[in-house]
């Protein structure tokens, strides 16, 4: 299943990942290069400490730009989402566009950048495949001279060679299997910056289940709700721990999920935001899930309700075994 949107982008201001450099012409003079003068617009961006975990890598087709880039830098101002790399300001590109042909999804670059992600998967997902397409961006026509790495745990799997703005797309298809890191970078092909708008359009990665029986428990703290007597929206603690995939000694490992509520009393007590993802690479984990809750539940004493943990891209019948009980009772 392709996931199009998971914007988990970067904790401190990244939001948009980005921006770029250019070229300038002055009114009325010749067709000056974008770094005469000395200028420089390095950017670099590592993620905070604490503020930024791993990404949310599915056993499915992962759009990489919506992932967490873990670390970053561009040659000429921000790598810039989904957008050219333009000129040194914040959001200044223009649509990515490679040989005529627009794209919606991908990464502006100036060499010399290089992204870094890490290639853990939730949910018994191993990663496979990256695949993109590459090619110095329409906006510097037939200018700039580049190269497209990639590479996986610091071992170089593919390089482009030199691609100029005449040069015609590329598709990049690398195996991840077994990997941790991925790192795509682009070089100056060693002629200098100028005009060097590199684009990954498209960037994908692919990740399958290792068709492990992974296994979580799940519950509440405390394990039952004091029923409101007015109709409330009420937080709950819900506790995540790993139990171990079946037969061997190893962890199930990271875990995505989203609730829902699984018994015949859905229509007067449900969980208030069944979209929200939870996530974490750390167990136990605490989170706190709110639901609404009917006042016509008011006076039941020893009812128990059933929520399901719904893991992300994964099977929803995961849940039905796996629930967090919650017995609801009428407290003074």
């Amino acid at each position: 299943m392709f996931r199009p949107v998971r914007l988990v982008l970067l904790a401190c201001g990244l939001s948009g990942l980005l921006v770029a450099c250019g070229m300038e012409t002055p009114a009325g003079g010749p067709e000056v290069g974008p770094y005469a003068g000395g200028r420089a617009y390095p950017w670099s961006y590592t993620a905070p400490a604490g503020q930024l975990m791993a990404q949310r890598l599915t056993p499915t087709r992962n759009t990489l730009q919506y992932e967490t880039i873990l670390a970053a830098k561009s040659g000429w101002g921000p790598i810039e989402l989904n957008r050219s790399n333009g000129e040194q300001g914040p959001h200044d590109g223009r649509p990515l566009t490679l040989n005529g042909t627009s794209y919606a999804w991908g990464f502006g670059t100036h060499a010399h950048s290089e992204m870094v992600f890490n290639l853990q998967g939730y949910n018994d997902a191993g990663c496979t495949r990256f695949t993109a397409d590459v090619g110095v961006d329409d906006e510097v026509g037939n200018r700039g001279s580049v190269n497209f790495l990639v590479l996986v745990d610091g071992v170089q799997k593919y390089a482009s060679g030199t691609m100029t703005g005449a040069s015609a797309t590329r598709h990049v298809d690398v195996d991840l299997t077994e990997g941790w890191q991925l790192k795509l970078v682009v070089a100056d092909a060693g002629d200098g910056i100028n005009f060097d708008h590199a684009d990954w359009v498209n960037p994908e990665v692919t990740c399958v289940r290792l068709g492990r029986i992974i296994d979580y428990g799940f519950h509440f703290e405390p394990d039952s709700l004091c029923l409101p007597q007015v109709d409330s929206r009420v937080e709950l603690t819900l506790v995540v721990e790993d139990r171990g995939i079946q037969n061997t000694t190893l962890p199930s490992g990271p875990i995505s999920f989203r609730m829902i509520v699984g018994s015949p009393i859905v229509d007067k007590l449900d969980v208030a935001e069944p979209n929200r993802i939870y996530a974490t690479t750390t167990f136990p984990a605490r989170f706190k899930v709110a639901v609404n809750v009917s006042a016509s539940l008011y006076g039941v004493n020893g009812a128990e309700e059933k929520l399901e943990p719904v893991l992300e891209d994964y099977f929803k019948e995961f849940g039905h075994v796996h629930p967090a009980p919650l017995t609801l009772n009428t407290c003074t």
